[in-house]
């Protein structure tokens, strides 16, 4: 099995800023549960959770995608199409 490739996406900052939304929005459901919000109320705030950490997903999948095409274009290297295979099936599951 091949060496994993590190996360080098040049927006990174971008990303973790995504991620501490997405973490903020969790903490904000904790405390809505915790005061006895209603379930609408709790139910919107974890669509947004949801919202956040699949689109932030989904950036990482892009840069990823990407870095393994120029990997392949460069060298014909058949094994990062498959580490590619691979993290899609993961983030999908």
């Amino acid at each position: 099995m091949a060496e994993e490739k590190e996360y080098r996406d040049p927006n990174r900052r971008a990303v973790v800023n995504r991620l501490a939304r997405a973490s903020g929005h969790l903490e904000m459901v904790r405390r809505m549960v915790e005061e006895g919000r209603s379930y609408n109320d709790v139910l919107i705030q974890l669509a947004a959770v949801k919202a956040a950490i699949n689109n932030t997903g989904k950036v990482i999948l892009k840069d990823y995608i990407k870095q393994c095409l120029e990997e392949l274009a460069e060298g014909g290297d058949k094994e990062a199409l498959d580490e590619l295979n691979r993290a899609v099936d993961q983030f999908i599951k």
